[in-house]
């Protein structure tokens, strides 16, 4: 039996790093552990570390282990600690950049603060991981937003305010993978954010729908372009019906979010409804610059949200949208009149290229691209022209003022298929500097 060192400040950290580990996995024997990790004995002889041991830390365990045979949590982790001596999310105290703990029942413990969750009909949700509320929403509006605003700003100073809807088709684990994101790199360059949540898991309804058309739909020998055009209209045509009715369900939702209904409790209204409330002061105050940020289907609760808004006094600095699966029509009809008054002051849009859009192989056995399916199929059966698309962006954009559209891949994103936008570190830090005035 080796010695092992006589404490743990003896002991050499495995450091973390991020690239591919160099074989499939090793096994090692635990035999103690304090607040920053576990001790470890490893079986590469006494050159390796301290004597053969070292300290795994638990953000490096709970990101990478594989199996386990007996081992329990059963100290309170420096997270534990941190978190309980945080009132808002933490910083590094050498690179200010926010950390996140590595568990995930703590990162979404951090991450709720800022984080609206709302159910099918709009109202906040009392289920799930995320719960908020409506104590929670007025807490966004009268403590977390002014903590931001003293670690940041003068009391009389202006705060950036972004609120963040994500694309309908994520369930709860992916919209907080977003969330995770998104939320400390605003936090980070003194944004506010506030994340809309919605989780609808949408996507794993239509893969499952297209999977099981498929199986109906004749196969021919034909290949090549030709083949790929009849391909991709058989399976339009048949998914047009459910299709539609599963589109149209999460349209309702993301309509829902900021709907006011009659008759309703206060603290029963729409999750967006609730938010205006607590905010409205501030707005009022003119202390807070309001942003927005829509991704796909995000960019319906957006332009149905603006426009309610904007009828109760709300003034909107920027907009971005991300691939956005709004029709034309309705943006017209909601959005736009917001950029022609001044009431939206800047448009920012990404969409994919015409080719990318044709090249996108997300949608598995239908092989174009999400808003090729929705404005082919899930618009009722007949062409609609959809706003992420380029050519209806074009068109819907055209004579808009201080309007941009950004085409990807390219220099303002690098995003390559629909659902890539939210995770392109190149777009997160456009819509930062656009947000900023750039």
């Amino acid at each position: 039996m080796r010695r092992p060192p006589v404490s743990f400040d003896e002991v050499w950290e495995i450091p973390v790093r991020g690239s591919e580990a160099e074989h499939a996995g090793h096994a090692f024997a635990i035999l103690g552990y304090n607040e920053r990790g576990f001790l470890i004995q490893n079986s590469w002889g006494p050159d390796w570390g301290s004597h053969g041991y070292a300290l795994l830390t638990y953000g490096d365990w709970l990101a990478n282990a594989m199996d386990c045979w007996v081992a329990q949590l059963g100290v309170v982790t420096q997270d534990h600690r941190d978190l309980a001596r945080s009132d808002t999310l933490r910083r590094d105290k050498r690179t200010g950049k926010v950390v996140l703990a590595a568990s995930d029942v703590l990162r979404h413990r951090e991450l709720a603060p800022f984080i609206l969750n709302m159910g099918n009909n709009g109202a906040l949700s009392n289920s799930g991981v995320f719960r908020t509320t409506p104590d929670d929403v007025r807490a966004i509006a009268d403590v977390q937003l002014e903590r931001a605003r003293a670690e940041w700003a003068p009391a009389d100073d202006v705060v950036d305010v972004c609120v963040y809807a994500h694309g309908g088709l994520v369930g709860e684990k992916d919209a907080a993978k977003t969330a995770a994101r998104w939320i400390p790199a605003l936090y980070e360059a003194r944004i506010f954010p506030i994340f809309l949540m919605w989780e609808t898991d949408f996507w794993s309804t239509l893969t499952g729908l297209v999977a099981d058309t498929v199986k109906g739909v004749p196969r021919t020998t034909a290949a090549g372009a030709v083949f790929e055009r009849w391909w991709n209209r058989r399976l339009e045509r048949a998914l047009a019906r459910p299709g539609t009715a599963l589109w149209g369900e999460m349209k309702q939702n993301a309509d829902a979010i900021s709907l006011f209904r009659a008759h309703v409790a206060d603290d029963e209204q729409a999750g967006a409804v609730l938010l205006y409330r607590h905010f409205k002061h501030h707005v009022q105050n003119k202390n807070v610059r309001m942003h927005f940020v829509g991704h796909s289907a995000g960019s319906i609760v957006g332009s149905l949200m603006l426009s309610r808004l904007a009828a109760e006094g709300m003034r909107f600095e920027s907009v971005s949208f991300m691939a956005p699966a709004v029709r034309c029509d309705t943006f017209t009809a909601h959005a736009a009149p917001l950029l022609k008054k001044g009431t939206v002051a800047r448009y920012q849009q990404f969409s994919l290229t015409a080719q990318a859009e044709e090249d996108d192989p997300t949608c598995g056995p239908y092989r174009r691209s999400l808003l090729h399916l929705v404005a082919e199929s899930f618009e009722g059966g007949s062409r609609q022209a959809i706003l992420g698309l380029e050519a209806d962006a074009r068109a819907a954009l055209d004579g808009l003022p201080n309007t941009t559209l950004h085409l990807a891949p390219g220099a303002r994103s690098k995003a390559s298929t629909h659902g890539g936008f939210d995770d392109d570190e190149t777009t997160l830090r456009q819509v930062i500097r656009f947000i900023h005035g750039a």
